[in-house]
This record gives structure tokens, C-alpha cells and sequence, in this order.
């Protein structure tokens, strides 16, 4: 939990007391698989959490956003297989922004439950989403980022260890990095009262 305690050093302490706790155990048997463990202490921790233009989805009772990590997932599929459905060259081959191959993804990926699969955790507001490929025990799953304008990215690294990254400005990333807010860059919502 390197990288959590790292963002935690960051970005302070819940500013929202008295949170109802996730049920860990109901979503992960929702789910069919545990889901990795800087994801639940994160989501755990705060309220909601929001990095720059990122927000995580949360499965905490009560919060706004996208809840259910299945529902969101599937609404990204469907939202995806509408956009794409039409030019299947596009659809073939997931490509970086320059263009090139992303690594050894030939063809589009498929979406969790099936596995490998995408699980999405997260999204931006300018339209990109962020998701875990789902292969093998979830210390193994990678990074996978979706940009709106179609390119994808790919980091083989836990979640909290991309998000510090972000946080301190030493990963790159086509699809985050250039719209990352340095200003603004932690929001636990609700906003907390005077």
C-alpha cells in the first residue's frame, strides 16, 4: 500500500465524517472476482474521490456518480459499441494517440464480465474512461485508459501507483496528462460545510 499511503500524505484526510462503509464483500460476489485492495482502501477512505478530471467510481451508499462498477462498465460498452460499431477498422485495432499499436492488443478489447475483459474504476469529464484488463489475480490487472477522441493507453501498474504518478507529474499519459488540473487536484465531494 505504498502508493496509498503516498496520495494519503498528499491529499489530507477525509474531510466527510461519519461515512456509511462499502460492502466489500456484496459488490465483489456481484462482481465474481475480489477487486485489488488500493481500490478499496481508496474508495473506503473517501467519500468520493476525484484526482484532477478523474473521479472513481464508487459503490459507497449515497454517493453521486456511477455506483455499481458493473453498470458503469456495461454503459461504456454500450456507449462504445454505438460510437465504433459503424467503422471496424477502428474497432480492430486499439491504437495509441501517435497512432501506433497498443502493445500486444490486436484486436478491441472485450468488456468484464468476460475474461480478459475491461472493469472500469473511473472516468474524466472531458469523456475519457479508465479501467482495470481483468486477467489473472487483480494484483496482476493493468491500467487501461480511453480517451473520447478513441485512443487508448496502457500502464502495467496497480491503480494507486498510476494515480500518484498523475498526482506528482511523472507518469505519462495520452489521455490524462494533458488535461490534468495542478490547481485542483483533490475534491472529496460533498463539499465539506463552514
Amino acid at each position: 500500500m505504498e502508493f496509498v499511503d503516498k496520495i494519503k500524505e498528499i491529499i489530507g484526510e477525509s474531510t466527510v465524517p461519519n461515512k456509511e462503509p462499502v460492502r466489500w464483500g456484496e459488490v465483489e460476489r456481484s462482481l465474481g472476482l475480489a477487486l485489488p485492495e488500493d481500490y478499496k482502501v481508496l474508495v473506503s477512505t473517501y467519500f468520493t474521490f476525484n484526482l484532477g478530471p478523474i473521479s472513481l467510481v464508487s459503490p459507497r451508499p449515497g454517493t453521486p456518480g456511477d455506483r455499481d462498477l458493473l453498470d458503469a462498465t456495461q454503459a461504456s460498452e454500450e456507449i462504445f459499441i454505438d460510437l465504433y460499431i459503424e467503422d471496424p477498422d477502428v474497432v480492430s485495432e486499439p491504437h495509441r494517440k501517435d497512432g501506433s499499436p497498443l502493445g500486444n492488443h490486436l484486436y478491441v478489447f472485450d468488456f468484464h464480465p468476460k475474461v480478459p475483459g475491461l472493469l472500469k474504476w473511473g472516468k474524466d469529464y472531458l469523456g475519457g474512461d479508465y479501467y482495470w484488463y481483468v486477467n489473472g489475480s487483480s494484483g496482476e490487472w493493468s491500467i487501461v485508459a480511453h480517451a473520447r477522441d478513441g485512443w487508448w493507453d496502457e500502464h502495467n501498474m496497480p491503480l494507486s501507483e498510476y494515480l500518484y504518478g498523475l498526482l506528482v507529474g511523472n507518469l505519462e499519459c495520452d489521455v490524462v496528462s494533458e488535461f490534468f488540473d495542478a490547481d485542483k487536484k483533490f475534491v472529496e465531494w460533498p463539499w465539506p460545510k463552514d
